[in-house]
């Protein structure tokens, strides 16, 4: 909510999750209203990064550790 509120109209975020993660919880609810969600759970990293090259993406950044990789993988395809 805080990086949502930060940026206020001055980019367009996008979330890259796994919607099947169960320790998204709550959030899963919230995500949407904050940008757009990418289900990353059912594709392969190439594929996540095929959808966010529509959007022009300048970055990514993980919030936890566990996403670290994840993250990078994306990142390097970008």
């Amino acid at each position: 909510m805080e990086l949502a509120a930060a940026v206020g109209d001055t980019c367009e975020l996008l979330w890259v999750v796994d919607a099947h993660d169960p320790s998204l919880g709550s959030m899963s609810h919230l995500l949407p209203r904050l940008g757009k969600v990418i289900d990353s759970g059912t594709q392969s990293t190439e594929e996540t990064a095929d959808l966010l090259r529509r959007h022009a993406v300048d970055g990514v950044i993980a919030f936890t550790d566990s996403q670290l990789p994840i993250a990078s993988a994306i990142a390097d395809a970008l």
